[in-house]
């Protein structure tokens, strides 16, 4: 406005200060140049998917795009790096989203099965995007003579991405356990011997308890989830061993090992 005013009047002199004194022109240059990179940011498309397959397809768009203009555009590789961190967190809330819209727990385990697939290719193509990155990042620095910095990374995602893993490796093998202990297999005969414990039934008791536990949540130490997934899965055989001579009661009123776990939290 300012500069507007002394146009208007005709006070070149005064304007020709202006810009010198105060380095507008060149600041004026360097955000012309970084708006250059931000133009047409394809960030949309990620806060709007509402699919696994369209994240995946999001995070394609941005990095080829990232990249592409990294190339023919100033823009400081040391500011680049934080704009990639805040584009993991944006990852991470977006993922964490829709997967909990999925409602994992309660999924048949086919469907889950595949919802992880897409989850762990979706996890994949983030590092070989960070991987084209971090080439392009260390070109563009060789290029440009700029001083060396580390081309490193710290994703926001890295918890969900661990979580997702246990999630996976834990569900297969509670789905094992639950077939080991349908009625056509041995361990259900083995129930019924130490007591009249019906196994099938205390693995789908043990899963319902395991329902209600946001497994998504990564506030929740590992140590702690851990804790759960094993207590919840294989209790049902520890108190075949220790009450097989008992009636058959809740699992979590007879477990010493939740009790146990509960006083400690």
């Amino acid at each position: 406005m300012v500069m507007d005013c002394l146009r208007n009047a005709k006070r070149f002199l005064a304007t020709v200060s202006f810009l010198a004194d105060t380095g507008l022109k060149d600041a004026t240059d360097v955000v012309h140049k970084y708006n250059q990179l931000m133009k047409d940011f394809p960030l949309d498309e990620l806060l709007s998917a509402t699919e696994l397959d369209k994240i995946q397809d999001a995070l394609h768009l941005i990095f080829n795009h990232l990249n592409n203009r990294l190339r023919r555009v100033a823009y400081p590789i040391r500011r680049a790096l934080p704009l990639v961190e805040a584009i993991s967190r944006d990852f991470n809330d977006k993922l964490l989203q829709v997967l909990t819209s999925h409602r994992l727990t309660y999924t048949p385990y086919e469907t889950f099965e595949r919802l992880m697939t897409q989850t762990q290719n979706i996890f994949r193509a983030w590092d070989d995007d960070i991987k084209e990155f971090t080439n392009v990042a260390r070109e563009v620095t060789r290029k440009r003579a700029e001083k060396f910095i580390p081309i490193k990374i710290t994703p926001a995602h890295a918890k969900l991405m661990e979580r997702v893993r246990y999630l996976r490796d834990w569900r297969k093998q509670h789905e094992q356990l639950a077939v080991m202990t349908g009625p056509t297999k041995g361990l259900a005969g083995v129930g019924k011997e130490l007591g009249g414990i019906d196994m099938e039934e205390e693995v789908k008791e043990a899963y319902e308890i395991f329902k209600s536990i946001d497994v998504l949540d990564v506030s929740i130490g590992e140590w702690q989830i851990s804790c759960w997934f094993e207590l919840l899965t294989y209790v049902c055989f520890k108190r075949a061993r220790r009450f097989g001579s008992q009636p058959r009661t809740h699992i979590m009123s007879e477990s010493p090992e939740l009790k146990t776990k509960s006083l400690r939290n």
